[in-house]
């Protein structure tokens, strides 16, 4: 019914800026009047929506008999069109990339959400298409949804009348195969196939024909993403799974929690989520420079013979229960599933955006593993068994925990340059006796960031042996204090004491 056209509008001074210019194709008769509703009810949502994640339209008119709107152009491809590649080359898509792209469409789907119109209303605005093919993702970074075509929202002309279902058959929602009504955790559901099928490159939910795709659907059957990938993190096949489930109250409430479990796990996982991730791998997998590789996407002739585009199905509701319920009753007596083939080799991974941060990060987070190291060039000073040891420069090290039986060698034959508290921090355990080094000087080049509870372990002992010699000094002293006072009272000729 339509064409999409790359255009440029030109103006004064050299200004030039690319745009898409999408049409609809159908000549303007009585039958057509549905079509052309549907079509401007897509550019007055989109009016209506101004977020960084989902396309901006310009403009909408009729030209020669035809109606068109002027889109905000993005330079790269669908989420599609990054599946597919990554499955040309025989590569996996980093974490970071996917983290990425499905929070940024989670990001844009609740702000559609939620949106109101002028007067406060809410729009009830539910995407029902969200799918590869229409998250489009830029070479610069760029995410942003598109094709609110067949959105449900309180405004539109037309309205999806009963027995209708619409939509891509591998991205329907349970509740939408079953003709209930929808609302955002519909697309929860699209999101958590999105994220399934960019993090294992297997489709979720596809099988042999659309109606065995849809009885999986209603039925919720899916293949646990750590029986796909090995290695897949559990928190993230949690997400998954839980975005999945049949029942929309047991999803996430809304895309916005789905957002932020996304992001909290990317921080767990020292991911940096972002345009950076995304830039890395869209450059692996194309060069701005050179044309993609052709797709299903650009035949239209196979466009429409496949079930993976744009599909409104006309089915009888009753008919389409009953073919489900008997596919389930032909089910019931395999009591076990067959056996799955082993898992695939990994692949190979695309290089991540945050390989360095996480480089970093295991280098510092095992600095105490790999044996002592000066914590500075020059001398330093202060309490560094605390760890806040000073340098000449006024630089203050960071404080630094370690287990008080880490073992740590000590150089003993240079003086140190500075004090050494040796007093047990209240917050350590009484260290096991260790035996005591062949002198008291430790190398201040030596100090490492290591050194703090086993320097207190060594020398604990030997303070409190010296304590103790000092007490028994103290103690023969005064008895022969008290000897010779009573010598001196009882020498001839002395006054008894008073």
């Amino acid at each position: 019914m339509g064409r999409i056209y790359l255009a440029r509008t030109t103006g004064i001074g050299g200004f030039a800026r690319k745009l898409v210019i999408k049409t609809l194709e159908v000549p303007l008769t009585a039958e057509s009047d549905d079509a052309i509703a549907m079509f401007l009810d897509e550019a007055r949502l989109l009016g209506l929506l101004h977020h960084q994640h989902i396309v901006s339209i310009f403009e909408v008119g009729r030209d020669d008999g035809r109606h068109f709107m002027a889109l905000e152009y993005v330079d790269g491809g669908s989420a599609h069109d990054a599946w597919e590649r990554a499955q040309q080359l025989g590569a996996a898509l980093p974490l970071d990339f996917s983290l990425s792209v499905v929070s940024a469409a989670a990001s844009g789907l609740h702000y559609a959400h939620t949106r109101k119109d002028d007067a406060g209303a809410p729009l009830g605005l539910v995407h029902r298409d969200v799918s590869p093919s229409n998250v489009m993702i830029g070479y610069d970074g760029a995410i942003k949804l598109i094709d609110f075509g067949i959105a449900m929202a309180a405004h539109r002309k037309t309205k999806t009348q009963t027995g209708y279902v619409k939509g891509k058959v591998g991205y329907l929602s349970p509740e939408q195969v079953s003709g209930r009504e929808v609302d955002a955790r519909t697309d929860v559901f699209a999101l958590g196939i999105l994220l399934y099928e960019l993090t294992t490159l297997q489709r979720a939910f596809r099988d042999s024909s659309d109606l065995a795709t849809m009885q999986r659907i209603k039925l919720g059957k899916v293949v646990p993403p750590s029986k796909i990938t090995t290695g897949y993190p559990p928190e993230l096949e949690a997400i998954v799974l839980r975005a999945l489930r049949v029942d929309p109250r047991e999803r996430f409430p809304d895309a916005d929690a789905m957002r932020r479990a996304i992001e909290a796990l990317g921080h767990r996982l020292h991911f940096v989520l972002g345009d950076a991730a995304v830039i890395e791998v869209m450059t692996q997998l194309f060069d701005p420079s050179v044309a993609r590789p052709p797709s299903l996407d650009d035949d239209p002739a196979a466009e429409w013979a496949s079930s993976e585009h744009d599909l409104t199905v006309r089915r009888d509701p009753r008919e389409l229960l009953d073919a489900m319920r008997a596919d389930t009753r032909a089910m019931e007596p395999l009591k076990k599933p067959p056996a799955r083939p082993p898992l695939p080799p990994p692949r190979k991974k695309l290089r991540a955006a945050t390989e360095a941060a996480d480089a970093f990060d295991d280098s510092s987070a095992s600095m105490t593993a790999v044996g002592p190291r000066p914590m500075f060039a020059e001398p330093v000073t202060g309490d560094i068994l605390r760890g806040d040891a000073t340098a000449p420069d006024g630089k203050t090290g960071a404080s630094i925990d370690i287990p008080v039986d880490t073992p740590v060698d000590i150089p003993v034959d240079t003086p140190v340059d500075f004090p050494i508290d040796l007093q047990t921090p209240p917050s350590l355990p009484a260290p096991p006796p260790a035996p005591r080094p062949a002198a008291d000087k430790i190398s201040a080049s030596s100090v490492a960031p290591v050194i703090g509870a086993h320097l207190i372990g060594q020398r604990g002992p030997s303070r409190a042996r010296w304590i103790a010699v000092a007490g028994a000094g103290a103690a023969v002293l005064a008895g022969v204090a008290f000897i010779a006072t009573r010598g001196a009272s009882n020498a001839p000729g002395s006054k008894p004491a008073p």
